[in-house]
């Protein structure tokens, strides 16, 4: 049980990290893996109109 455990977290991370990888390379239709958040996107000031 242990060992099953251990594999799927080792897959939900390298899913994970492969998610943010191409996030951080620019696009945009990215997926995460089901029961993860994505990593915050960066702080824009709102702009006065």
């Amino acid at each position: 049980m242990r060992l099953a455990y251990r594999e799927a977290y080792r897959l939900f991370t390298l899913a994970y990290r492969r998610a943010a990888e191409q996030l951080r390379a620019g696009l945009t239709s990215v997926v995460f893996p089901e029961g993860c958040f994505p990593p915050p996107g960066p702080f824009l000031r709102p702009v006065a109109a």
